[in-house]
Parts: structure tokens; C-alpha cells; sequence
């Protein structure tokens, strides 16, 4: 699949889409990225890509459907 500038886009599969099992499975490489990496889980977005690799997103540019719950994964506060 190509973008509007001809790059091809990945698929992203949203943490939030996927299953409790996998999301507690995921949980130690996200609390790793977190840990050395500053993220503004506010505006961020953490999901997998085709090949299971972790990926951020802006969450304006990921099409989401809204619900009530927040999000599986924020920054403390």
C-alpha cells in the first residue's frame, strides 16, 4: 500500500486493539522504550507493525474509532 507521497505505509495494529495476553506480553519492551526514550504519551500512539516490531504513531495521524476509556498506556501523573 503507498501514501499520497508514494511511500509505502506499514500496516500499525494499535495496543489498544490488541488482546489483554498480548498487550501483558508487550508490557516489558514498552516499559523499556519508556525508560531510556522521553515520550509524550499524549500525543503518541504505540502499536505493532507487520513484522511484531513496536511502533509510535502520532494520534492524529492514526485513524481511531473513540471510546468512553482512556487508553491502555499513559504516563504517570
Amino acid at each position: 500500500m503507498a501514501t499520497a507521497d508514494g511511500k509505502a505505509s506499514e500496516t500499525f495494529i494499535p495496543l489498544e486493539s490488541l488482546t489483554p495476553q498480548e498487550r501483558i506480553a508487550l508490557q516489558p519492551r514498552i516499559e523499556l522504550l519508556d525508560k531510556y526514550v522521553k515520550i509524550d504519551w499524549q500525543n503518541v500512539l504505540v502499536g505493532l507493525n507487520e513484522k511484531g516490531e513496536l511502533v509510535l504513531r502520532d494520534k492524529n495521524a492514526v485513524e481511531m474509532q473513540r471510546v468512553a476509556e482512556p487508553t491502555c498506556w499513559a504516563s504517570p501523573q
